[in-house]
């Protein structure tokens, strides 16, 4: 499985590691890359791609370019590009991302946001008129005979 993560990137620099012995107590800031494979309570901030190990633990919110988790996060994520969970990886926190996958036996335990930026509210249809129904709602039949029977319902009420 470390040869998968590995090899799963393009990134093959890092400007910061943090070593699978290690425990870090603060928050990581970079305009580079950061790998993860000991123990960070803090915040992981990076302007380049985030790599969390099979063994890491992070305790903070991560925010970066493309995100990959095959280690424990409990705290929210942000990925401007995507945000892979592998089968070994488990995140409690929410997310905000362009594009998710999640392997079979990877966790995800949260809110989900996903390429949402830029599209602001939809506007909803008002339907005041029961006759007024889109063309999909009109083919299925599900939807005419749910409407029939409330019409039939309607006028056995006002009989």
């Amino acid at each position: 499985m470390l040869k998968k993560l590995q090899n799963s990137t393009e990134t093959t620099h890092f400007d910061v590691i943090v070593g699978s012995d290690s425990e870090l107590t603060g928050n990581i800031v970079s305009k580079g890359s950061i790998r993860v494979d000991g123990s960070v309570s803090g915040d992981v901030i990076s302007e380049g791609n985030v790599i969390i190990g099979n063994e890491a633990k992070v305790t903070g919110n991560i925010k970066g370019a493309n995100i990959e988790i095959s280690g424990h996060i409990v705290g929210d994520v942000a990925s401007s590009g995507l945000l892979k969970i592998y089968e070994t990886g488990v995140l409690d926190g929410d997310i905000e991302v362009m594009s998710f996958i999640i392997e079979e036996g990877g966790a995800f335990r949260g809110n989900c946001d996903i390429n949402t930026k830029g599209l602001g509210e939809r506007p909803v249809k008002e339907q005041n008129d029961q006759d007024d129904t889109s063309e999909s709602e009109n083919k299925n039949p599900s939807n005419r005979r749910n409407r029939r029977n409330q019409q039939n319902n309607d006028n056995e009420k006002s009989a």
